[in-house]
């Protein structure tokens, strides 16, 4: 990851646009570079423009209040970046991702054109490729993505914001192990831990779950076993035997129902028979009429069409007299038709005449239509312009007022902060050392800390020490007490003893010499003992009195250096202090006279700002007030202009509209002459309409005349066929010797179908008579042969005592069948889960290694949130990125090494000066903090993975508390960085600091606003 360029305009105090391009000279070349300027030019809005731009975030605004709220913004929000006088903003990043591709990030804002409210920011990210993301809850996560850091790590290990060096130093297990993680690319640990986390759980669950299905299995006992299968043989064998009882009862069922069957077949056939002869007999009259109507079919013809011709001959006569009578009307039509012809074309001629007479004054008409139309149209723009003059001078006003009321306040402002300024006028002098200043006064309060807790522990080994030396005088009376212990005196005496005599100790005049030999040995040895012992803790002891001895020596020195640094912190702070109300009020409580001063100085640059604030923007407002009076007076003459001419143009169209009600009576010239089209048009059509209907009138006639010739002719023709069948019929009749002519109408009103129909009839009728006699016969014999079969039952059996005998034997069946059904079912069951059991238990030993593996392997690397593993990895990463800081540490402050705490993430602090004592982070001083948190910064810098490379670092202040050496060493280091390829910002009001770092961004303040000038 490196930062290319940054870019932006109207920010903070920064309003010209400007850019910062690294890969331009002089910045290319330069390893290293100062940021310059005084304070509250804007030198860290730099930094906060790089944030913006690539998180809509920065450091400055995540300690604002979210109850101050300003153009309806909040202290925290990032939109306060945006100057108050600006209507827009932005703020551009170009950087080199992880990937190695060039992007370019954007924020930008804006304020509405009417009310001037700041509107929602905008950010776009712009890749080679086009755009990557343009809305403001996508770009800061995909910058994230691409720089492979997200807001709080960047600002962690890239951009060491002011008073913040520490954060990364301070951070909690978590947070630097997610840090470590993000900078060396070991993500993958953290889904290792996990997965091995859901193995091991997955493992575990899969072998409750086999454990549990063991249980649930059901499986039959040996005894019971047996008892199923004997059950089942029993069954098996009744079952067979009422299965052949039933079958037996079910023939002889079968045979009585079959021979109810053949019984009644053999009456139906018989009653069938009889039906049959008598339906056959009484056709016999059905037969002589078929005789007769085949007899007629010979003059069928004939006769039909003599019929047909009769009809015919009536119906031409009706036609031709309608025909007549219709041509009688169509001739009074035609001269009705051609009077009405004659009368619409007169009118349509008068018409067109008193068109021509109006034409002139249409022509007129339409012309001041046009004139009227154009002259409203003007009055119509012009009210609007009248109106819109109005609007204008009325938002004049209201703009004047409102800048006057400014202007009040401006004053208002600035006689308050220039008497604010006059009763504090001392705090001028100590602005520019006041980090300085804080930073003394905190080193106070530490070293008054410091003292306190060293004189405190000072007096409590002062004890420690007299309790030792003690301790030492009674081990020494102890050891000399020993060494004229009685054993020496015994073994004199004891050569001196003489059986019989008394001892001069004892007084016993017999004397065991062997046993009293061998208890003085024995209490020789254990004096020895004890001698030995106490030397020992005689020896323990002075070595812990010369330890003591070093500890009061080192804390006596510390005591001394802290009060030194003490006494020349007070002069310093008197000699800047001295004049002020604050030191003579508070010089013995340092944390309020820190507050105080703090509080004082912000006070005095805050009321400088406003100031200056106040007296340039009362300056541009007194200059709107100027322009807006003279654009008012000019708006003024304008609606006068515009007045005049309205009035004039309103005469006008006045005059006009009077004219124009005298022509065609105030009606519309179109509308006259529409309505004289549409008259022409109807006339038109009228006429047209009367001629087709004459002409359709005189085709009716012509038609009229063709049917009556034609059906003329028809009679002829048809007089004649009928004179012909006439002669025909008589010499058929007298022929046949026919007498019922008077029936021809009704024998021939049957259909030759019919005459079928009743023929096949007639003969299925003789056909049935002999197949009924057949089945008569066939039915008897079947009988016959019925009755002789072995299945029939006994005397008096019926249907229904069978049915009884067979619903007791098949509930027997179904009773016997679902027993055993039941029992094979359970031994089914049992087969199955004697197999199933054994998959199982071998599923199970398989589930229980693989879980026991598992969770092995879980207990040292698996958690839920991948903690566990990701913490051990980043325990060797931690260890790695301090051999990095204590090498850059070494060079820097010899004092102190970092070593990380056992189980944890957290660093310690080892004091070399004190014998490698270690310390929490938070006792160092200002100065001793900055050099171990730069020191740590360089080497997470130097820590990279294959997927990240930290190549840029910007440092905020912080420098002001090194002494000349430090910052000398501190100096050294930052420029040879340049050789490694990575660039450092440095922002700082430390002179020799800036002196000595050629390459500088000049932040120069002019006003209310500043601009960056690059040397």
């Amino acid at each position: 990851m490196k930062i290319l360029a940054i870019r932006g305009k109207n920010l903070a105090s920064l309003a010209d646009e400007f850019e910062i391009d690294f890969t331009k000279e002089p910045l290319l070349s330069s390893g290293i570079f100062a940021i310059t300027g005084d304070t509250g030019a804007g030198k860290s809005t730099i930094l906060d423009a790089l944030c913006v731009a690539l998180f809509n975030n920065a450091p400055r605004f995540n300690s604002g209040s979210t109850d101050v709220r300003i153009d309806d913004i909040t202290g925290r929000s990032p939109k306060n970046i945006m100057r108050r006088d600006a209507s827009e903003c932005y703020a551009e990043v170009d950087y080199i991702g992880n990937d190695g591709r060039k992007y370019m990030s954007r924020w930008s804002l804006s304020r509405g054109l009417r009310k001037g409210k700041v509107q929602t920011a905008k950010m776009f990210l712009r890749s080679p490729d086009g755009i990557e993301a343009d809305r403001l809850d996508v770009v800061p996560s995909e910058n994230e993505r691409f720089l492979g850091l997200n807001y709080e790590q960047f600002t962690k290990t890239v951009l060491l914001a002011q008073n913040d060096f520490a954060q990364f130093l301070k951070a909690n297990t978590g947070e630097k192990s997610e840090i470590l993680e993000k900078i060396t690319g070991t993500e993958t640990y953290t889904r290792i831990s996990q997965k091995i986390y859901e193995h091991s759980s997955f493992a575990d669950n899969q072998c409750k779950l086999l454990r549990n299905e063991i249980d649930s299995i059901e499986i039959l006992g040996d005894d019971e076993l047996k008892s199923v299968q004997d059950k089942i043989v029993d069954g098996e064998k009744l079952i067979k035997q009422l299965t052949a009882d039933d079958k037996e009862a079910e023939k002889k069922a079968e045979w009585l129902v079959k021979d109810k069957s053949i019984q009644s077949a053999v009456e139906e056939a018989e009653r069938n028979w009889t039906a049959a002869q008598k339906a056959n007999e009484a056709a016999a009259p059905r037969r002589e009429h078929l005789k007769l109507l085949d007899l007629v079919q010979g003059i069928r013809s004939v006769f039909i069409s003599l019929q047909a011709d009769s009809k015919l001959n009536a119906e031409n006569e009706k036609k031709i007299k309608q025909s007549r009578a219709d041509l009688s009307e169509v001739a009074a039509s035609l001269a009705e038709k051609r009077k009405q012809f004659e009368a619409k074309k007169a009118e349509k001629t008068a018409e067109d005449k008193a068109f021509d007479a109006l034409h002139p004054s249409i022509v007129e008409a339409r012309k001041l239509d046009g004139e009227i139309s154009n002259a409203d149209s003007r009055c119509g723009e012009l009210n609007q312009k009248i109106k819109a003059y109005l609007t204008e001078i009325e938002g004049y006003n209201n703009n004047l007022k409102s800048i006057e009321e400014a202007i009040a306040r401006d004053v208002a402002t600035i006689k308050a902060e220039k008497q604010w300024q006059s009763e504090n006028a001392e705090y001028e002098a100590i602005l520019s050392d006041v980090s300085l200043i804080i930073q003394n006064i905190n080193s106070f309060i530490l070293d008054s800390g410091s003292i306190k807790s060293d004189s405190f522990s000072l007096e409590k080994v002062h004890k420690t020490l007299v309790e030792k030396e003690k301790r030492k005088d009674v081990l020494k009376g102890i050891l000399e007490e020993l060494e004229h212990e009685l054993p020496k005196e015994l073994a004199y005496l004891r050569e001196r003893l003489v059986e019989g005599e008394p001892c001069p100790l004892c007084g016993s005049r017999h004397h065991d010499v062997q046993a009293l030999r061998q208890t003085l040995e024995i209490d020789a040895k254990a004096i020895e003992e004890r001698k030995n012992k106490r030397q020992d803790e005689l020896d323990v002891v002075e070595k812990e009195i010369s330890t003591l001895n070093s500890q009061i020596s080192g804390l006596e020195v510390k005591i001394a250096q802290a009060d030194a640094r003490k006494s020349a912190i007070y002069a310093d702070l008197a000699l800047k202090l001295g004049k002020l109300p604050v030191w003579k009020a508070d010089a013995t409580d340092f944390d309020l006279l820190k507050s105080s001063v703090g509080k004082n100085c912000r006070k005095w640059n805050e009321s400088k700002k406003s100031l200056d604030d106040s007296v340039s923007g009362m300056k541009n407002r007194e200059e709107l007030h100027s322009s807006s009076m003279i654009e008012l007076e000019k708006r003024k003459v304008e609606l006068q202009n515009v007045e005049n001419l309205f009035k004039e143009l309103s005469e006008s169209l006045r005059a006009m509209r009077e004219r124009r009600a005298g022509l065609l009576g105030g009606r519309n010239a179109d509308d006259v002459e529409r309505a004289h089209k549409d008259k022409v048009n109807d006339l038109t059509a009228e006429i047209e309409t009367i001629e087709a209907a004459y002409n359709a009138l005189v085709q009716r006639d012509s038609e009229l005349r063709g049917v009556i010739g034609t059906l003329s002719k028809s009679i002829d023709d048809c007089n004649v066929r009928i004179a012909d069948n006439e002669e025909k019929f008589r010499d058929w009749v007298a022929r046949n010797n026919f007498t019922h002519a008077n029936e021809l109408p009704m024998l021939f009103s049957v259909s030759t179908d019919d005459i079928d129909i009743e023929r096949k009839a007639l003969e299925k009728l003789s056909s049935d008579v002999t197949s009924a006699d057949i089945t008569m016969k066939e039915r008897v014999k079947n009988r016959s042969e019925h009755e002789a079969l072995p299945e029939r039952p006994d005397a008096g059996v019926t249907l229904a005592s069978l049915k009884r005998l067979r619903d007791g034997l098949n509930a027997t069946l179904t009773e016997k069948s679902n027993e055993v059904n039941g029992l094979r079912g359970r031994l089914a069951v049992h087969e199955a889960n004697v197999s199933k059991s054994k998959d199982k238990r071998k599923m199970l030993a398989e589930a229980e290694k693989e879980s026991a593996d598992w969770s092995a392997l879980s207990s040292i690397f698996g958690s839920a949130d991948g903690k566990k593993f990701r913490t051990k990895v980043q325990g060797y990463t931690l260890k790695v990125l301090l051999e990095y800081a204590n090498a850059n540490l070494a060079k820097l402050y010899r004092r102190y090494r970092l070593e990380p705490i056992p189980g944890s993430l957290q660093i310690s602090v080892i004091d070399e000066y004190m014998a490698g004592e270690p310390r929490p982070c938070n006792s160092l001083s200002g100065g001793e903090l900055f050099v171990v948190s730069l020191a740590l910064a360089l080497g997470l810098s130097s820590l990279s993975s294959n997927q990240m490379n930290i190549d840029s670092l910007f440092i905020d202040e912080g420098f002001g508390a090194l002494d000349d050496s430090t910052l000398s060493t501190v100096m050294d280091m930052l420029e040879n960085l340049h050789g490694t390829g990575r660039k450092v910002g440095v922002i700082s009001h430390v002179a020799e600091l800036n002196e000595r770092i050629a390459t500088k961004i000049h932040v120069i303040k002019n006003g209310s606003s500043s601009h960056i000038e690059i040397v």
